[in-house]
């Protein structure tokens, strides 16, 4: 399958979300993450992934949804931003290839909401909410998240 439109799909509560399947490194189970106590609140703790230590994001927080502990079946995306950074999700669905037809860019949605938002897909009659993560943390963020790592290796 070429890659070009193709989103790895995933959900977070009842709500589908995609990131383009090129930049994702690798999708592994829920695994124990290192807690940082000092950390701000958008950063859960730390991963440990075949001896790299990343990031795990808090995508709840950063989108304002209620918090949840871990389960069992929950996933662990591992994504290539800046650098590489993980965020826990319910589940994953899938890689989709959308359609021109079924995707509506951020900015015909809606004037300014094209900040970390691609736009939006059709998949199985649901809405997919695409977010380039690329664009979902500011300079700050990627710093600390950077520094962090750094001081654990």
């Amino acid at each position: 399958m070429d890659q070009t439109n193709c989103y790895c799909i995933f959900r977070i509560d009842d709500q589908l979300f995609g990131v383009a399947v090129s930049r994702v490194e690798k999708i592994i189970r829920a695994a124990a993450v290192i807690p940082l106590p000092d950390g701000p609140d958008t950063i859960i703790g730390l991963l440990n992934v075949e001896g790299r230590i990343l990031p795990v994001v808090n995508i709840r927080k950063k989108w304002h949804l209620p918090e949840r502990g871990m389960e069992v079946d929950d996933r662990i995306i591992i994504f290539k931003a800046v650098s590489l950074v993980s965020f826990i999700v319910n589940g994953v669905i899938g890689v989709v290839q959308f359609d021109h037809r079924k995707f509506h860019q951020a900015e015909e949605i809606h004037h300014g909401l094209g900040h970390y938002i691609e736009g939006v897909g059709k998949f199985d009659n649901n809405s997919v909410i695409i977010v380039d993560m690329a664009r979902f943390f500011n300079d700050q963020e990627f710093s600390y998240m950077e520094k962090i790592t750094a001081d654990h290796e």
